[in-house]
């Protein structure tokens, strides 16, 4: 089962996704661009996991914009 939900990062938008199946945490959406960047695999025990990860990734990204288009 996969569960998605969005973080807002001033003002972007993120969407991550998360499945249960394989513990996997991707970025599905950056401020409307599609995205698909696994962010982690097989270790993320729950739902709750996902988004306090999702969370730190959030706040990296206000200081280092890297999953911006190139």
């Amino acid at each position: 089962m996969s569960l998605a939900f969005s973080v807002d990062v001033d003002g972007k938008e993120i969407i991550f996704a998360y499945d249960e199946t394989a513990r996997a945490l991707t970025v599905t959406s950056i401020d409307g661009v599609a995205r698909h960047i696994i962010c982690a695999s097989g270790h993320i025990k729950s739902f709750d996991d996902a988004e306090n990860y999702a969370k730190v990734l959030a706040d990296s990204y206000k200081d280092h914009p890297f999953w911006h288009p190139v």
